[in-house]
């Protein structure tokens, strides 16, 4: 088992929509330090294509090259994390799966960091085993709102399980060329975020196994994170992680 705890850095580009891998923050359980590198090694809807479409560097990292290494948790990113004292803590946490033991990179995992006023947002890596044969992931579906998502809500039971959902390349999405839609009861609720839409998108054709292990519906909380997915697989074939070298990739 890893000692070190990832979250994957994204950026969005509020004109266009697309987002972008623009970082990693690594916590080390082992001798408790925090590290945090922008992402120069991912070729697609990594830190160069972030650059070249309007992104700067956070005015904490503006050195692109260097590793940065705290025994605290960055104030850029601690700010991310609700405070303790807030009269409403308690059901956040529950709201989330949470508890007061739950520690900082758990609690940004679950709640991706998000702020109202800049455009970053923290996301799980896809996470393999020590042979790189089974991962997991999990992640919101992204387009809730502009689909029917909202309508299959009101309409059917979420008590009835297991529903009929299946992940389909979408070629002709104009924003993403590895674009996979998600479907339930053959209606598109939205799409795997774009994140994670290349490994999803070589899955399908590559014919390797994964399923969907939990799907949680939130009716209460804002659209991008109403619809949870946690998906597991094993690859077949022969195919291993090392075939999939450009997806942010962590092993257990």
């Amino acid at each position: 088992m890893t000692k070190n705890k990832k979250l994957c850095l994204l950026w969005q580009n509020k004109t266009t929509r697309q987002w972008y891998h623009v970082g990693n923050l690594l916590y080390n359980e082992e001798n408790h330090y925090y590290q945090f590198s922008y992402e120069l090694e991912k070729k697609r809807r990594g830190l160069k294509e972030a650059l070249e479409n309007g992104y700067q560097p956070h005015i904490a990292f503006q050195d692109l090259d260097k590793t940065y290494v705290s025994n605290k948790l960055f104030l850029p990113f601690a700010r991310r994390v609700p405070n303790t004292n807030r009269p409403d803590y308690d059901a956040f946490l529950k709201k989330n799966g949470l508890t007061r033991n739950s520690t900082t990179m758990e609690i940004l995992k679950a709640t991706g960091g998000r702020l109202a006023t800049d455009n970053y947002e923290f996301v799980n890596p896809i996470i393999f085993d020590d042979k790189n044969i089974v991962y997991k992931v999990e992640f919101f579906a992204r387009g809730w709102r502009y689909y029917e998502g909202q309508k299959l809500m009101e309409q059917r039971s979420w008590d009835l399980k297991p529903v009929d959902l299946t992940f389909k390349i979408d070629k002709e999405n104009p924003q993403d060329d590895c674009a996979v839609a998600i479907f339930i009861d053959n209606i598109k609720v939205g799409y795997v975020p774009a994140f994670y839409s290349a490994f999803f998108k070589d899955m399908i054709e590559k014919e390797q196994l994964f399923v969907v292990s939990d799907l949680s519906l939130d009716k209460n909380n804002i659209p991008q994170l109403r619809l949870l997915l946690k998906v597991q697989g094993h690859m077949t074939n022969g195919n291993t992680q090392k075939g999939f070298k450009e997806h942010f990739l962590l092993p257990v």
